[in-house]
């Protein structure tokens, strides 16, 4: 049987999922791709009997050409499986799911949704592919993630990421067959440090990014909440993490001189602060252009005529959700622990409601809780009930051996203790 596998060709977890699935179907054709031409590379790829896609999202502008190439594909007897983490809305995740296998989650990287369903899950070489993506893609600390780098060796684990990482940086001006060859390396069991000429690279990659701080430092530009740099092609994505650390600000804005007829721009938050994802995809959906991500990192392709206006609302749209921020009421906690208290009390729903306490945040949520003024008296009382109610669903005798279960009622202890704190009038 002929198959074919795309996925994101600008980063570790879009090339660590393609080879882990070129492990699974070593016979593969794989096609990469980025946001931009992600529509037209999927509609050149031959018909074939399996198609994999992996790491690249799809917005408004984009999700109708896409839903149309997959329902022709499947309509002419292709097997379709697609795995993703970008956020899309349910409505759209449903047709997608009623077209294909659809694999996705907001919290774990691609190469995480591959290797939960792949045939190598025991395997170590594809451990450490796995436990790398989601290092490099910020989504080490969701469970499955966490779990892969508790079993490995940290240093090895640090250190086989940032190799991969500066060898893909290294590549992106490179045509596209140099990081195809990457992918078809990793897939044939060896490591990142194994790639050849890698220690250069690295070296010289480190040593380009500290000269891009410079650059940021004399070029860069302070707004309120946000900086911006315009930035030599391939440098968009680590100058915008550069931004927040050197200006002090929870967003960075980079965007690549013009090549071809798109401008990339690649956005990066503070966690907890804005949600790249929603105010990208707006924009890109208002002026027709390809852009979406995640809450902390966000990218999207613009012609060279639309730079200062997706700029421009870019920042409009910044202190709409800034100002909407501390919106935090009775009622809104309630929905929060309604959502979780909505779960089964034991068996895997158990684990679901663990990854929810982190999802929905109310270590967070209770902290900004403390900074507002005018807050309703009884929000702090209905949170400790609830968060006390749910302490004792955790606390029974078949839960008692559960060790996520007990990592669990430590943090839910914590957050009563924390209410308390609060109510008493400590600081």
């Amino acid at each position: 049987m002929e198959s074919a596998i795309i996925s994101h060709s600008e980063d570790v977890d879009g090339l660590v999922a393609a080879a882990i699935l070129l492990k699974n179907y070593p016979d593969s054709e794989v096609y990469l791709a980025d946001y931009s031409n992600f529509i037209d590379k999927l509609k050149s790829i031959p018909e074939v009997d399996i198609l994999l896609i992996s790491d690249i999202g799809v917005n408004d502008s984009t999700f109708p050409n896409f839903m149309n190439e997959l329902l022709r594909r499947r309509n002419n007897g292709t097997y379709i499986s697609y795995f993703d983490h970008h956020k899309i809305s349910p409505e759209q995740a449903k047709i997608v799911g009623d077209l294909v296998n659809y694999f996705h989650s907001d919290d774990q990287c691609a190469s995480i949704l591959v290797y939960g369903r792949g045939n190598n899950k025991t395997d170590f070489h594809t451990k450490v592919l796995a436990a790398s993506a989601a290092r490099a893609d910020y989504c080490d600390t969701e469970p499955v993630a966490a779990k892969l780098a508790a079993d490995l060796e940290r240093l090895l684990l640090d250190f086989e990421t940032s190799i991969l990482g500066f060898t893909i940086e290294s590549l992106q001006e490179e045509p596209e067959w140099r990081v195809t060859t990457v992918v078809e390396f990793l897939a044939t069991g060896r490591y990142p440090h194994e790639l050849h000429g890698v220690a250069d690279i690295a070296v010289d990659e480190a040593s380009s990014l500290l000269k891009l701080v410079g650059k940021i430092k004399t070029l860069g530009h302070k707004h309120d909440d946000f900086a911006v740099y315009r930035a030599d092609e391939g440098d968009a994505a680590p100058a915008a993490n550069f931004l927040k650390g050197i200006f002090n600000v929870p967003v960075g804005v980079a965007y690549e001189e013009p090549y071809g007829e798109l401008t990339k721009f690649s956005f990066r938050a503070i966690k907890g602060t804005y949600d790249l994802s929603v105010i990208v995809k707006k924009i890109s959906k208002e002026l027709g252009v390809s852009g979406g991500g995640h809450p902390e990192a966000a990218g999207a392709g613009v012609p060279a005529n639309l730079v200062g206006k997706f700029l421009e609302r870019f920042q409009e749209e910044l202190l709409k959700q800034k100002s909407v921020a501390p919106d935090i009421t009775t009622n809104k906690l309630s929905q929060d622990l309604e959502a979780v208290l909505a779960m089964g009390p034991s068996g895997n729903d158990v684990h679901e409601k663990v990854y929810w306490f982190d999802k929905i945040g109310l270590q967070d949520t209770i902290e900004k809780v403390k900074t507002l003024e005018g807050v309703q008296p009884n929000a702090l009382t209905l949170l400790r009930t609830n968060v006390e109610s749910e302490l004792k669903r955790f606390d029974t005798p078949e839960l008692k051996i559960d060790t996520v279960a007990a990592c669990t009622r430590v943090n839910l202890r914590w957050v009563l203790s924390e209410i308390d704190r609060h109510i008493s009038g400590e600081r």
